[in-house]
């Protein structure tokens, strides 16, 4: 195992989040997995998905907050916390503001939309290190970046 530096690593992850248009969620309940393609916000460590209140995430996530996000080569294990509605996300309208400022003024969400707040625990990237297969890991929780060799 080898340490990376944590801020570069997140520093570039991070950059790549910002600027995503989509990213694919998975959730899992009783060995059943789903995938959809969703329009993420990032907010610090957590990135920020709204979604219908009955959708069958929604409920796959009450029952299983572990939750998995994909974005290219990036692979995100997340806890899914369901907010409430996004308009009462304290910073929810000025982060989609900036993020989409084509569209902030004719946004409109549904009363039945609600927020999912996805908290990243561990970020890794696949890669070739020296001609090897490897693993580069950022442990969110723990502000540590490394590398293993597969």
């Amino acid at each position: 195992m080898t340490e990376l530096n944590f801020k570069t690593f997140w520093d570039d992850v991070r950059g790549q989040l910002e600027t995503a248009n989509t990213i694919i969620l998975a959730t899992c309940v009783e060995n059943h997995i789903t995938t959809r393609t969703m329009a993420p916000l990032l907010d610090g460590t957590s990135i920020l998905l709204s979604t219908g209140r009955n959708s069958l995430k929604v409920q796959q996530m009450q029952q299983n907050p572990n939750i998995a996000l994909v974005l290219g080569g990036i692979n995100i294990e997340a806890t899914a916390e369901i907010y409430g509605h996004p308009s009462t996300y304290p910073t929810y309208k000025e982060i989609y503001a900036a993020r989409y400022p084509e569209y902030a003024e004719t946004y409109k969400s549904s009363p039945e939309d609600v927020l999912v707040i996805a908290k990243m625990q561990k970020i890794s990237i696949y890669n070739y290190c020296d001609g090897k297969a490897c693993k580069d890991i950022l442990d969110v929780s723990e502000k540590r970046a490394y590398r293993i060799e597969l």
